[in-house]
């Protein structure tokens, strides 16, 4: 996340303070203006975070192991090898899916993909998609 000097985040993590909620922030190259919100909440207190992991510790959450979370959904055939195109660090489209499996068409992925979004493999942004950590 990036957060400017004026960023609407910044507003929302003021009132969460306010009304004792947990903040925490990602911390942002010290010399990009978009990282001086973040930054600045650190300083003024904010928990800093690394990674997910640091917040299921703050939280005294232990994580599953990740062959636990793999077995909670099954996935099969043609949806598997979709599934395993999908990265978890950007977002793809149905086209750049499509040119790398030939075995379907574009009406025979939605359905694939309305799929794996339902079992929580995935998630959809304005028609592209990145892959959920665990799916």
């Amino acid at each position: 996340m990036e957060a400017g000097k004026k960023s609407g985040a910044l507003i929302t993590s003021t009132y969460a303070g306010e009304y004792g909620r947990d903040v925490f922030s990602i911390p942002g190259h010290i010399y990009a203006e978009k990282s001086v919100g973040c930054n600045d909440l650190i300083r003024d207190g904010a928990t800093l975070i690394k990674n997910a992991q640091d917040v299921l510790d703050e939280y005294s959450i232990k994580a599953a192991p990740k062959n636990e979370l793999v077995k909670a959904v099954k996935v099969e055939g043609i949806a598997a090898k979709v599934l395993e195109l999908i990265p978890f660090d950007k977002l793809i489209t149905d086209d750049e899916i499509l040119m790398q499996v030939d075995e379907i068409d574009f009406s025979e992925l939605s359905g694939i993909m309305l799929e794996l979004e339902m079992k929580g493999c995935i998630v959809e942004d304005a028609g592209r998609y990145k892959r959920k950590v665990g799916g």
